[in-house]
C-alpha cells in the first residue's frame, strides 16, 4: 500500500506541477572544464524558442518596436524550469516598410527600454533618442545572464539605428532628464553604492562630464 501510494505521488506531481517560471533570464550552455579527468556525462542541450512580442508605436513617429523574446526549457533539481528574456528588438518604419534589429546577435539580455523625451514633453511628441539597459556577459559567473550581472547603458536613434554603448557607464539606471532642446541627456546611476551623473551629447552620444552625488 505505501508503494501504491508512493507511486500515485509522484505521478500526480508530474501531472499537475506548474513549471518555475524566471523572467528576465537567459540560461547559459555550460563551457566544459579544462581538466585530464574523464568528461562528465553531457547535460541535455537547452534548448530556446524566439517569438516576437506586440509592436509598439513611438508617439510622434510612424516607427514601432517590438520584443525578440526567447523562451528557454530546462530541468533542474528533478523540475522543470522555464527562463524568458528579451533578447533583441525589431524595429519597423510604417512610411518605407523597412525593418532592421537593434543588435547584431541574439545573446544578450535586454532588461529595459526608455524612450527619452524632454521634461514636459507628451507621449506623442517624437524621443530625442531611446536608452537600453543590456546585460552581455555573465559577470558573476553563475550560468545566467540576469539582472544581477553588470549592465551596459546605449543609446539608439528612434528607428533603432546608431545604438552606442555608454563606455564606462554601468550599473542600474535611476532617472534621466532631457534638456529642453534637446542636445543633452543627463543620466543617473547607481553602481558599487555609488550615485553617478553623466552628460551624454545626443548628438554624438558620447559623455561629456560626470559627478559623483551624495548617497
Amino acid at each position: 500500500m505505501f508503494i501504491g501510494l508512493f507511486a500515485a505521488y509522484h505521478v500526480a506531481r508530474e501531472v499537475f506541477r506548474v513549471p518555475y517560471q524566471a523572467g528576465d533570464a537567459v540560461r547559459l550552455e555550460p563551457q566544459p572544464a579544462a581538466t585530464d579527468q574523464p568528461a562528465a556525462p553531457q547535460a541535455k542541450p537547452l534548448r530556446t524558442d524566439l517569438d516576437v512580442g506586440h509592436f509598439q508605436h513611438i508617439g510622434g513617429t510612424r516607427h514601432y518596436y517590438a520584443p525578440l523574446q526567447g523562451a528557454q526549457s530546462y530541468d533542474y533539481r528533478y523540475s522543470s524550469k522555464e527562463a524568458t528574456s528579451t533578447r533583441n528588438m525589431i524595429f519597423f518604419d510604417a512610411d518605407t516598410m523597412e525593418s532592421r534589429k537593434l543588435l547584431d546577435s541574439d545573446d544578450t539580455l535586454i532588461i529595459e527600454t526608455r524612450e527619452l523625451r524632454s521634461e514636459g514633453q507628451s507621449s506623442d511628441t517624437a524621443p530625442k533618442a531611446l536608452l537600453f539597459s543590456l546585460v552581455e556577459s555573465d559577470s558573476n559567473k553563475d550560468g545566467m545572464l540576469n539582472a544581477n550581472d553588470a549592465r551596459t547603458l546605449a543609446l539608439a536613434r528612434i528607428d533603432g539605428s546608431g545604438l552606442e554603448r555608454l563606455p564606462g557607464i554601468t550599473g542600474e539606471f535611476r532617472g534621466d532628464i532631457v534638456k529642453a532642446d534637446g542636445s543633452e541627456l543627463t543620466l543617473v546611476v547607481e553602481d558599487n553604492h555609488k550615485l553617478l551623473a553623466y552628460a551624454v551629447d545626443l548628438s554624438t552620444f558620447k559623455a561629456t562630464r560626470s559627478k559623483e552625488l551624495v548617497r
